[in-house]
């Protein structure tokens, strides 16, 4: 009997529309999970560590004045007290994350590159869109669920143990979980992008700690050489957590005295930069992988 070569080729014709994205994505979280095994288990479940951190000072805190008449009961003087809090404890949950969005994120298009799957996926009637959004939405449901569960989790802790319940905090727990799904959805993106520079999970994962704490060394070494707190704009995590600031309504806390915060609106265009360097990076593999 003969064997015949079998190889996967181009799919020649047209791609109709359909929701295969969110079959992608399904698969995508899936295989994420699998393939980074306990190091990755590890990692999420660390990412809970700082809210049951929270958790214990505020019950602690709780116990302690329990028959005390509290200093204030008015809900903007409570919610302003913690304000300040929690935005630090968003830079903490972001920080935690940035090692657990290498393990998700970094590997999810170059190990499809090292294995050439990419071929197999496009000789099936699927779109380099649909193939980015579905590998977006996989990496997305993975971060948010290790950056925005836990903010959701600190949230309701400090409901249930701060005095003033949902009156003083309900719009800080509501911003702080907005905030945390902004965060996610742009790492997820920037992270699908830098993972699709190389054929090596492992090249992907370096690079990512490149853009988070390279470029946050970076504009710390500048803000402390000249004093001005605009250069907190060349780093990635401090864009994200001066975006975040404007979102939760909390004053912006630099780690320095007196230090000005970079403008909002100049952290979000720079954001958007990074989005669409990744976006730009994600389509010109896809396109030629399409083409092969």
């Amino acid at each position: 009997m003969p064997v015949h070569e079998t190889v996967y080729r181009r799919y020649g014709a047209d791609r109709p529309a359909g929701g295969r994205s969110a079959i992608l994505a399904v698969a995508s979280y899936a295989v994420i999970g699998h393939r980074s095994g306990w190091l990755y288990k590890f990692a999420r479940y660390a990412s809970f560590v700082p809210p049951l951190v929270v958790g214990g000072i505020l019950y602690i805190t709780n116990q302690a004045s329990a028959g005390f008449a509290p200093a204030t009961t008015d809900p903007v003087l409570l919610r302003e007290q913690y304000a300040g809090p929690a935005f630090a404890y968003f830079g903490v949950q972001l920080f935690f994350n940035t090692f657990f969005i290498a393990i998700a994120g970094g590997p999810v298009v170059a190990e499809d590159l090292r294995r050439h799957a990419l071929e197999l996926y496009f000789s099936k009637p699927i779109r380099p869109l649909e193939y980015a959004v579905g590998k977006w939405l996989g990496v997305f449901q993975a971060v948010s669920g290790a950056m925005t569960a836990p903010i959701a989790v600190a949230g309701g802790l400090l409901l249930a143990f701060a005095p003033g319940g949902f009156a003083a905090y309900g719009d800080l727990v509501l911003r702080g979980i907005v905030a945390g799904t902004f965060a996610a959805a742009v790492s997820s993106l920037v992270v699908l992008g830098v993972s699709s520079t190389g054929r090596s999970g492992r090249y992907a994962v370096v690079l990512w700690f490149v853009v988070s704490f390279f470029t946050h060394l970076a504009s710390k070494v500048l803000v402390a050489a000249t004093g001005e707190g605009a250069f907190a704009a060349f780093s990635f995590r401090d864009e994200i957590r001066v975006v975040a600031a404007r979102i939760m309504d909390v004053p912006w806390d630099p780690g320095r005295p007196g230090e000005e915060p970079p403008s909002g609106y100049i952290c979000l265009g720079a954001l958007v930069a990074w989005c669409l360097a990744a976006v730009a990076a994600l389509r010109f593999r896809l396109k030629g992988a399409a083409r092969a």
